[in-house]
């Protein structure tokens, strides 16, 4: 019997929403998961999308729940709606993934774990930034401490939706133990510099309609090393989703969601920037 996912979103047509299925039909068609049933808050764009998708679209969330196994919350361009998403499904006690940027700040991102803790419902979230194998491999070799600086490099629409993959990539290869942080640039090309405990550093760049592929340089005590970001990270990260799904529990470590939410916070402060702030860790 396959093991059914919800959809729920703002806007069900985008491009997570239509990737994660893609990649579900194919690449993981024989995984027994599938997309049983969708739902948006947005009702005409989300009737409209199911219809083309051929999935069905559920009248309430009490039928919604009735129809799936497993909940994906989406809606990654809208952070602002993630609560209240949150807040219609936890309560279903279903384990849920919830799409990036999880929270739009750092009180937002600890309301919703704290929803989810009093639920007892499973959940995490992540950049797809996270499944790099490029850098995996070298902190399967060295450990995240033994990471002493990362650089990484990446583009996007806007500072505020697409800092979280630089700083996403540098939080799960180096760990969450950020100190301080301090932003430099403006809204087209950005900084974001970081201390960690024990000295080591790390400088995420977001380029704003700028032609750039993610790529970083990671030091250890022996190399410093180029690399870019070519392994199939939404594959991976659908892979990974699923075997949440089965495990019931959280694969992702909180503190580290968390911390990536406070880096941003800091640095979509203007009254931080060229100074370093330091996070609730110092």
């Amino acid at each position: 019997m396959a093991k059914k996912i919800g959809y729920y979103d703002y806007k069900l047509d985008n491009w997570h929403a239509n990737t994660y299925l893609d990649i579900l039909k194919n690449k993981y068609a024989d995984s027994g998961y599938e997309v049983s049933v969708c739902k948006a808050l947005d009702e005409e764009d989300g009737r409209k999308w199911a219809a083309e998708k051929n999935i069905p679209y559920a009248d309430t969330i009490e039928d919604f729940a009735k129809m799936c196994d497993y909940i994906m919350i989406l809606a990654p361009s809208n952070p602002e709606l993630h609560l209240q998403l949150a807040q219609d499904m936890l309560p279903l006690g279903k384990t849920t993934f919830i799409d990036k940027t999880f929270a739009p700040d750092f009180a937002t991102a600890k309301k919703i774990f704290e929803l989810a803790d009093k639920h007892g419902v499973a959940i995490i979230t992540t950049s797809a930034l996270r499944f790099t194998d490029e850098f995996n491999a070298m902190v399967k070799e060295v450990g995240q401490q033994g990471i002493k600086h990362m650089s990484m490099w990446g583009g996007g629409r806007s500072f505020e939706e697409y800092s979280i993959h630089p700083v996403e990539g540098i939080i799960s290869t180096m760990g969450p133990d950020v100190t301080d942080v301090m932003r430099w640039g403006d809204e087209k090309f950005s900084q974001i510099d970081m201390k960690f405990k024990g000295g080591r550093t790390a400088t995420a760049y977001l380029y704003v309609d700028i032609a750039c592929p993610y790529m970083a340089v990671l030091t250890t005590e022996k190399e410093a090393k180029f690399l870019n970001v070519e392994s199939p990270i939404f594959e991976t990260q659908t892979k990974h989703i699923l075997d949440f799904f089965a495990a019931g529990k959280p694969t992702i470590p909180r503190e580290e969601s968390l911390a990536i939410r406070e880096i941003l916070d800091i640095a979509n402060d203007p009254n931080n920037h060229g100074k370093w702030t330091s996070t609730s860790l110092r």
